[in-house]
């Protein structure tokens, strides 16, 4: 289903919008929002903080961060549009 609705959104282009895709996007946009490092630890339910590391430095890289903020806005658009937002 996510698929799905993802190709229908437009969303990431070449990729498939999963359950991960999105567990993912939660952390990272809780880093934007400046949560602290070991609430998103707690959220992930990651044991090693080295693990929610890998996410906040993927999503640290200005191209991955922009690329990212087109999706999203993609996502909304298309939920607004259909009645989701």
């Amino acid at each position: 289903m996510l698929r799905i609705l993802g190709k229908r959104a437009g969303a990431l282009p070449g990729r498939d919008l999963t359950a991960h895709v999105l567990r993912a996007s939660r952390l990272t946009h809780m880093h934007d929002e400046h949560v602290d490092l070991d609430e998103i630890r707690e959220f992930a339910d990651h044991e090693d903080i080295a693990t929610t590391l890998v996410y906040v430095r993927r999503r640290d890289d200005g191209a991955n961060r922009a690329a990212h903020a087109a999706a999203a806005h993609s996502c909304n658009a298309w939920a607004g549009a259909a009645g989701g937002g």
